[in-house]
């Protein structure tokens, strides 16, 4: 109906539910006036209708500074986040209208840079993934951060794949299966007793070094 791939009603365990009904409800009456808003402000992406996601919950904090209620927010990986207790239908489509370009360009970005790190990981022994709190922190940085990072990784992907190959085989042993490391993009390092580390978007080569090689 909003010409989106996925709308998700998030709630937290134990919490109150009763608003999801109330918005399933008001959706289903008002959804030929969500319709004809689609058309006549042309609110259509391909890109978005097979991908785009808009997540609704009760209340949205400010990733910023969690004391402060916004309406909306806009991900730096493309997805929109409403509070339905602060926003009507009218004021989420006006939302949609004023910022789809703006996240058909970051959900695009976005992608780019995951599937470059997907790329990368084929080649050095670790797979990445994206910190969800800093994602939501980041906000419209979050693409900007993510190719930095991926610039510092391509820049010593030869470097950093020795490394790593030589911390695995002395931290496993020189007959061991081979392994690899789990990294999680974020803004501080820090490695969890299961192995997986969490690794600055600024981070740079003598850094990793620094952080790794005690745990070696």
């Amino acid at each position: 109906m909003f010409h989106f791939f996925r709308v998700r009603l998030d709630g937290c365990i134990g919490s109150q539910t009763d608003w999801q009904q109330q918005f399933i409800l008001s959706m289903q009456k008002e959804e030929m006036i969500v319709r004809n808003a689609v058309k006549k402000y042309n609110l259509k992406s391909e890109l978005l209708k097979r991908r785009g996601e808009i997540c609704v919950s009760n209340t949205l904090r400010s990733a910023v500074d969690p004391t402060k209620e916004i309406g909306y927010r806009i991900g730096g990986d493309g997805r929109v986040y409403f509070n339905h207790s602060a926003m009507n239908t009218g004021q989420m489509l006006r939302a949609l209208k004023d910022n789809l370009r703006r996240l058909e360009t970051f959900q695009k970005q976005h992608d780019d840079a995951v599937a470059t790190l997907e790329h990368m990981s084929r080649s050095i022994p670790v797979d990445f993934s994206v910190d969800t709190n800093w994602k939501l922190r980041e906000e419209g940085n979050l693409v900007s951060c993510l190719q930095r990072f991926v610039r510092t990784i391509k820049a010593n992907q030869t470097q950093l794949s020795a490394f790593l190959t030589m911390l695995l085989k002395k931290r496993d042993g020189a007959g061991a299966p081979k392994k690899r490391m789990v990294w999680i993009i974020s803004g501080r390092f820090d490695t969890l007793p299961s192995g997986v580390v969490y690794i600055p978007w600024d981070v740079d080569f003598d850094s990793i070094k620094k952080h790794l090689l005690p745990s070696g």
